[in-house]
């Protein structure tokens, strides 16, 4: 998804995601991999007891997934939809899925764990190979997750022009209890892209290892979320194996606030008796985060069960 000049009218396109730098693929299993910086800032423990993501579904609305070289992921990957295609091949065509869906989910494979590491995906592919989705194909890949279980949906797409039907296939998700995340764009520009910018969309800045908004965000108006966006580890699958490396943007810190909204999901206790209430609370303390820190998985969890 190649986000370099912005969403333009009816071409949306992916944010973030330029590869920085290529790591080593995995460790041959001597000294124990160093925990990535994000997840120690956000208290995202992998090995965690209390709110793994489990039984929680997150739907990506971006260029499919691919589970190649990634066997954590066995039995917590659904069935998809290619809305380009019309098909149920959910292969990744470009590799910016698979990215996000580990940031959201990733269960350890060569090192790099997700903010829900027991959450299932549903991968729902929009956008060509180019990274570029119409805002048909965006409303009918969310309407496809919203009737297909997703408890959270994640676009990490942005475009300048809103559409209407988006904003309505939006609309339908929240109001049945769905959380809409998205990333904001990369464009430093002031406030969010669309569809971030729609009423009921959790819109996610980036920021670095500083907590200072990061060079590849927008810049936070009212609302919204910052979390971790600037050199940020995931895998990509390459050929029959998959690769890690570090990205930049938005995409990548909506990523990792879908897990964490999984995370706290899971973690609910009983006096949260429906989906909707689940949602809410989760936002709430989501949104709820203290000036000068970084978003506190552990503390949302404790906070909600």
């Amino acid at each position: 998804m190649n986000r370099t000049g912005g969403g333009r009218s009816a071409r949306w396109c992916a944010t973030a995601a330029a590869v920085l730098l290529a790591v080593a693929c995995g460790h041959d299993g001597g000294a124990p991999v160093a925990l990535a910086w994000h997840l120690t800032a956000m208290h995202a423990d992998p090995h965690r007891s209390l709110g793994r993501g489990e039984g929680v579904i997150i739907a990506f609305i971006d260029t499919g997934f691919t589970t190649t070289a990634l066997p954590a992921f066995a039995h917590r990957v659904l069935g998809g939809w290619n809305v380009v295609t019309g098909t149920v091949d959910d292969a990744d065509v470009s590799g910016h899925g698979t990215e996000m869906a580990v940031l959201a989910a990733g269960g350890g494979d060569q090192g790099v764990w997700g903010t829900a590491p027991a959450a299932t995906v549903l991968p729902v592919v929009v956008a060509d190979m180019d990274g570029h989705a119409t805002p048909g194909a965006v409303a009918s890949g969310i309407r496809f997750a919203r009737t297909h279980g997703a408890a959270v949906i994640n676009i990490s797409l942005a475009a300048d022009v809103a559409s209407p039907d988006v904003t309505d296939e939006i609309r339908a998700a929240t109001s049945a209890g769905i959380a809409v995340v998205a990333a904001a764009g990369d464009l430093g520009r002031p406030g969010p892209e669309f569809p971030a910018s729609a009423a009921g969309v959790i819109a996610v800045y980036g920021e670095d290892s500083s907590g200072q908004v990061g060079a590849h965000s927008n810049l936070p108006t009212v609302g919204g979320v910052l979390a971790p966006g600037e050199q940020i580890e995931t895998t990509v699958p390459v050929g029959a194996s998959a690769r890690k490396l570090a990205i930049n943007g938005t995409s990548a810190a909506a990523a990792l606030v879908s897990g964490v909204i999984a995370a706290c999901l899971s973690a609910a206790g009983p006096r949260y008796g429906t989906v909707q209430l689940r949602n809410a609370r989760c936002t709430q303390l989501l949104l709820a985060r203290d000036a000068g820190q970084f978003l506190d998985l552990k503390l949302i969890t404790e906070a909600v069960k």
